[in-house]
């Protein structure tokens, strides 16, 4: 397929198929839950490295917060500071920042307890060092590094690569919080782990140098912006949206109902850190 031919039928996605934010979508609830569950119950305990998916991603996906309230995930791709995020969580904001969340003393084992007491949770204030409006990436830069940062991938993944995506242990939010006697959203809209695979792969458009993936990953809303690894652990994309096929027509290249991921290549990504480290 032509890079012509490719932009096309992308933008053909865009317009005709139902091709939406995964912020526009719920907030996380049970049958969602159960859905990530079966996804990654196909997959071997420890499908990633030799790791279980919880396990794998426990404390490296950073959690965004904007002044709007709205928040998304950022995945680490250096030691000093740079993430990659998705475009829509901070389009149009002032300010957007990073989380870092700091277990004060143990919990109790009861759960009754103040989180204030326990927790402080510190904001770092962001700065946006390159974005791609098409592809729906940006590269952000905070001021807090990364211990284990994620390894792109060289090569973009084939139809068919497993695909992983999670969060889990610090920064990654609280499913459900009990206030007052009844159940109300989580800060950060919780901790998630889901599995499937490449079914669609393309290039963005003449001009961009990013690629778009669809996936049978299970996706809901407060999980944008997270990462996608292959069973390497190397970061092969940014959550984005999900593709929802009006017509209900379910095929193997393309499920009726699919998270699309997109990736800005290994070498342009190096490109524009080394450029904004040269500033």
């Amino acid at each position: 397929m032509t890079r012509t031919s490719t932009a096309l039928a992308f933008a053909f996605l865009l317009s005709a198929c139902g091709f939406q934010s995964i912020g526009d979508l719920g907030n996380d609830n049970p049958r969602i839950r159960e859905k990530q569950r079966a996804s990654v119950a196909r997959f071997p305990p420890e499908p990633i490295r030799g790791q279980a998916i919880g396990e794998f991603f426990r404390s490296r996906v950073g959690l965004i917060h904007t002044s709007s309230k709205s928040q998304g995930r950022a995945v680490p791709v250096s030691r000093d500071g740079y993430y990659l995020t998705a475009w829509h969580v901070i389009r149009g904001e002032e300010e957007f920042f990073l989380s870092d969340t700091v277990l004060l003393k143990p919990l109790p084992d009861d759960r009754s307890f103040k989180p204030s007491d326990h927790f402080r949770t510190d904001l770092h204030r962001g700065r946006l060092v390159w974005h791609d409006p098409g592809a729906d990436l940006a590269v952000v830069k905070f001021d807090l590094g990364a211990e284990e940062p994620f390894a792109p991938r060289v090569a973009p993944p084939e139809v068919g690569s497993a695909a992983f995506s999670g969060a889990s242990g610090n920064n990654s939010g609280t499913h459900l919080v009990k206030t007052g006697g009844s159940l109300e959203d989580g800060f950060g809209n919780g901790p998630f782990q889901t599995a499937g695979e490449v079914t669609q792969t393309g290039r963005i458009g003449r001009d961009s140098p990013c690629h778009w993936f669809r996936s049978t990953l299970v996706s809901r809303r407060g999980m944008s912006g997270g990462p996608v690894v292959d069973s390497a652990g190397t970061l092969v994309g940014i959550i984005s949206r999900i593709d929802i096929n009006l017509l209900g027509i379910s095929t193997r290249d393309r499920p009726a109902h699919s998270t699309v991921f997109t990736m800005l290549p290994k070498r342009e990504l190096e490109r524009v850190i080394a450029a904004d480290r040269a500033d």
